[in-house]
């Protein structure tokens, strides 16, 4: 190859290089992803998330089977925007509901607490 083609191409591929990197950036699922790892205090200010501790029962417990935003998952439905009341979505995660195994284990403050952050998933 001449010299004019391999340059040719190096641009090319970093061009290329460059719109993916771009698009990876825009489309990333977990980029606003609520982390109870916040590192300075700007961010846990900015994550309503940061110290609820019905995130840490929901990635425990949930996150596996409905995605760890609960933007479902495969066959298992999302979470989001859910019109169920707390006390429908503590029953369901208590007994169990089609697919879903029950979840007996809870103490009802746990349930409680992890039922109101599933009602608050958007």
């Amino acid at each position: 190859m001449n010299s004019k083609a391999i340059i040719f191409f190096s641009i090319l591929f970093l061009f290329a290089l460059l719109l993916i990197v771009v698009y990876l950036n825009s489309t990333d699922p977990f980029k606003n992803r609520p982390s109870q790892k916040a590192q300075t205090a700007g961010q846990e200010a900015s994550n309503p998330h940061a110290h609820d501790p019905g995130l840490t029962l929901f990635e425990q417990n949930c996150a596996s089977c409905h995605g760890p935003m609960g933007q479902g998952k495969g066959r298992y439905p999302a979470l989001l925007n859910n019109r169920l009341s707390v006390d429908q979505i503590k029953a369901i995660i208590h007994k169990g509901k089609g697919e879903m195994p029950p979840f007996p284990k809870f103490k009802d403050q746990d349930l409680t607490i992890l039922a109101q952050f599933v009602r608050r998933l958007q």
